[in-house]
């Protein structure tokens, strides 16, 4: 956030508003809301824009959530050289917010947590409560349960007619079911006679069970570190005072989300706005507000006819539109036209600017239940089950010599034998023996080419 925002034009009218970028030259508008607001903070800083009809004076908000302003302060935190460091007095939020999630920097760039310990359990006495029901006076013995109860009712003050009126109380003694107290009540005016009288009262007590506390714990080595006895921390655990254990930026921040500050809380946005003037970046949504509308300059025209002289005036108004980080307007221009005659008519057009820039939304995100939107997950590692199996086998003869066929005998009933062979035939086919091979390869040559000519 180092100086003013700036702006850049929108496609057909308006502007964008560019945040400023972290730095530790805070801007002199700068107005920080000093307390959580339904778990955010922000910053607002003021942004002149030239507007259609002169500048308009708007304002920026930047603003953090809880989250977001943890991890800055974690940061902050474990970089105390960067941050300035407590002794200076200089950038202590950080310091003292995470102090009560029981997180400091170790001295070395990295962080240290306080592991906790359980709450000590104690006997819880109950003095009655108040006429309202809203208080009860809780204590963890008679006497510190019954003060309460004193202290409720006693009263100080000057009324409206200046009279000074009080009631004080002092308890004298206890018992584990009952305290008395004494108590004077007085009222004294200029002019007039101091009134005063008093009285004793006991109070009855009742123990109801036990109420955890935290013991005290003193921490030799850092002194800043040791913390009385009392309520326990965001998480229920009391501190031991022992930072034994080594925590990421993202752990110290988990433990705020975890038991987030209270809204009015002022801790963490002002550790926020030291983490951010020392360097330390946060992610934020911006809003933009301003005026509604801006009147241009009019412009008037004087004609003159065979009818005399009209005069037309033309004024822009200009509405402003504030969406986000995104400022857009529409134009309204009004014709007035004022006759020779003295008679007036008007008119108006009205030009919308772009609508805002909005970002489409993932339809995974509508419906993550789609096919299409849900995770391919890995493949099984399963290896492929194999089985081994004993094959045996024998060559078996086809009866397909090389050689050429025997001759072929006929006998006949009468006449001689006849022999029919097959030399002549296997002669020619040992001929052309190597025209069928020369055949086939070139067959496959030519198939060979063209598949590779394909590819």
């Amino acid at each position: 956030m180092n100086g003013a925002p700036t702006t850049v034009p929108l496609p057909g009218g308006g502007w964008k508003v560019i945040p400023p970028a972290p730095g530790s030259s805070p801007d002199a508008t700068r107005i920080w809301l000093g307390r959580m607001v339904n778990g955010t903070t922000s910053v607002e800083e003021a942004l002149q824009i030239a507007g259609r009809g002169g500048a308009v004076p708007a304002r920026v908000q930047q603003v953090v959530k809880v989250a977001d302003a943890a991890g800055a302060v974690a940061r902050c935190l474990k970089a105390p050289v960067v941050c300035a460091a407590i002794a200076a007095g200089v950038a202590a939020g950080a310091y003292y917010f995470y102090r009560k999630y029981g997180v400091k920097p170790d001295g070395n760039g990295g962080l240290v947590a306080d592991p906790g310990q359980p709450q000590e359990q104690h006997p819880k006495y109950n003095c009655g409560v108040s006429p309202d029901g809203k208080s009860s006076f809780d204590g963890t013995s008679p006497e510190a349960a019954c003060k309460l109860a004193i202290k409720f009712y006693d009263y100080d003050y000057v009324d409206v007619n200046g009279a000074h009126r009080w009631r004080v109380s002092t308890l004298t003694s206890c018992t584990p079911t009952a305290c008395t107290f004494d108590y004077s009540v007085g009222s004294s005016r200029p002019g007039y006679p101091t009134i005063s009288d008093g009285s004793t009262a006991t109070i009855p007590v009742a123990q109801v069970g036990t109420i955890g506390l935290c013991p005290a714990v003193v921490n030799f080595y850092d002194p800043a570190y040791s913390t009385p006895g009392g309520p326990p921390g965001p998480d229920g655990l009391c501190p031991t005072g022992n930072y034994s254990q080594p925590v990421t930026v993202e752990e110290a921040q988990r433990r705020v989300i975890v038991y987030p500050p209270p809204d009015d809380d002022t801790a963490l946005p002002g550790a926020l706005r030291e983490a951010v003037e020392h360097g330390q970046a946060v992610p934020s949504t911006i809003r933009t507000t301003g005026p509604a509308t801006q009147t241009g300059q009019p412009v008037s025209t004087t004609t003159t006819d065979a009818k005399g002289t009209s005069t037309s005036t033309q004024t822009p108004t200009y509405s402003y539109h504030y969406d986000g980080d995104q400022i857009t307007y529409d134009t309204t221009v009004t014709t007035t036209v004022i006759n020779n005659d003295g008679s007036t008519s008007s008119s108006s057009t009205t030009t919308s600017g772009p609508s805002p820039d909005k970002e489409p939304k993932d339809p995974c995100d509508l419906h993550p239940e789609r096919v299409g939107c849900m995770g391919l997950g890995s493949p099984p590692d399963d290896t492929v089950k194999k089985t081994q199996s004993q094959l045996s086998w024998q060559t078996e003869s086809l009866g397909f010599g090389a050689s050429c066929p025997s001759d072929l005998v006929i006998q006949q009933r009468t006449g001689p034998a006849i022999t029919l062979t097959y030399r002549d035939a296997c002669d020619t086919a040992t001929r052309l023996k190597p025209l069928v091979i020369a055949a086939g390869a070139l067959v496959a040559l030519l198939m060979v080419t063209a598949a590779l000519r394909n590819a």
